[in-house]
């Protein structure tokens, strides 16, 4: 409880420069994809997960039109709050305009590409871990396994493609780096397109429209 307390301090006093590279980064994102009002929760980093990995700053959206994110005040930069705000933005966005409860396997692989190549547009220079290309051998791995679950409901299904799986031979993050892949893949073909345009666009029809991947 101490140690929690002193985050809660430490983010306390630090919250003008949060919430100034909050209202910076949704500022950058809203030019580009404009959307209704919501609320952004703000809560200390779990002291029991490392938050290095994640640049000091995790996050989600629910379907309620709420953002949270778990910033560590030693560890979160300016370039990573905007970044994972952004995010999550995108992430409102889409679950604004879609039914969420009715997401399968590849939906939400494809929901985290979006969101990233959404981030990546705004933030071209900010490198994050998580969208880093997989190996050709680790690629058919992962896209095997996506083909074999593509409708799974499962959270099972969806958690092997996050944190990874030895026993799969998926990487950690699988979901997030091939789902990005596959955007730029298919960005670069569709360079016309606008970003309103492809975020309410189908899973199956963004993989569809990439150079590589394709749904039997």
């Amino acid at each position: 409880m101490d140690k929690l307390q002193e985050k809660i301090i430490s983010l306390d006093e630090q919250y003008k420069e949060i919430s100034a590279a909050l209202k910076e980064g949704l500022e950058d994102a809203a030019n580009l994809l404009p959307a209704e009002d919501f609320k952004i929760y703000l809560i200390p980093y779990e002291l029991e997960y490392e938050s290095v990995d994640m640049q000091g700053v995790l996050g989600f959206a629910t379907d309620q039109g709420a953002m949270v994110l778990f910033i560590d005040p030693e560890q979160y930069t300016t370039e990573s709050l905007k970044q994972t705000a952004v995010h999550e933005y995108h992430h409102l966005v889409f679950m604004g305009m879609s039914d969420s409860r009715n997401y399968d396997l590849l939906d939400k692989v494809m929901m985290e590409g979006k969101a990233d190549a959404f981030a990546h547009a705004l933030y071209l220079d900010y490198s994050v871990p998580w969208i880093e290309p997989l190996s050709p051998e680790s690629t058919e791995i992962v896209w095997s396994f996506i083909e074999e679950n593509q409708y799974s409901i499962n959270r099972d299904d969806h958690y092997i493609l996050q944190f990874g799986s030895s026993l799969e031979g998926i990487p950690q993050w699988s979901n997030y780096r091939i789902a990005f892949q596959i955007m730029t893949e298919f960005l670069k073909n569709h360079p016309q397109m606008t970003i309103e345009e492809w975020t309410m666009m189908p899973a199956v029809d963004i993989v569809e429209g990439s150079d590589r991947f394709k749904l039997d």
